[in-house]
């Protein structure tokens, strides 16, 4: 089950970020300000929000993604699944359902940094149709690395078959 981040979550998404990103993980503060912001009406500009996998099976969380969404676009800010459940689709799911909640809130694109050096998540996020845009020279920390920008279109382009049946009415 994918559902939005609470407050009581917190503590496991902390150790969940540290599990998969150690030095560079986001502080507790970060977290902490995300998970106590109320949730805000879609129309305003900016809206940040985390989202978690809750299997029915321990541990409690198996992964999380923050976004962030401002005038039509999505920010992916982090993803992480437990180690004990990586290469089961958690990932995906999280990222199929930020990207989903993003389009339903009229955002058309989403955007994420990942690590020069982090070629099976480079392959991940290609898999689910990011591609590389830009690049951002010294961008993370613990250790100094680029990173590389990927885009994705949360618009769905009409297929030639429905272009037609519209044409032809």
């Amino acid at each position: 089950m994918i559902r939005r981040a609470t407050r009581q979550d917190w503590p496991e998404i902390v150790r969940l970020s540290v599990e998969a990103f150690g030095a560079s993980a986001w502080p507790w503060k970060r977290w902490r300000d995300l998970l106590s912001a109320a949730p805000q009406p879609v129309a305003e500009p900016v809206q940040a929000l985390a989202l978690v996998a809750a299997p029915a099976e321990p541990p409690p969380l198996a992964g999380y993604v923050a976004l962030q969404m401002i005038h039509g676009e999505v920010e992916i800010q982090a993803l992480a699944v437990a180690k004990g459940v990586r290469r089961q689709g958690w990932g995906t799911r999280l990222l199929n359902a930020a990207c989903e909640h993003a389009r339903q809130a009229g955002c058309h694109t989403a955007l994420l940094e990942v690590r020069l050096g982090n070629l099976p998540a480079q392959a991940f996020y290609g898999h689910l149709g990011f591609s590389v845009c830009g690049r951002r020279p010294r961008y993370y920390h613990s250790p100094l690395e680029d990173a590389l920008l990927m885009r994705k279109s949360l618009v769905a382009a009409a297929s030639p078959c429905a272009k037609a049946g519209a044409d032809a009415t």
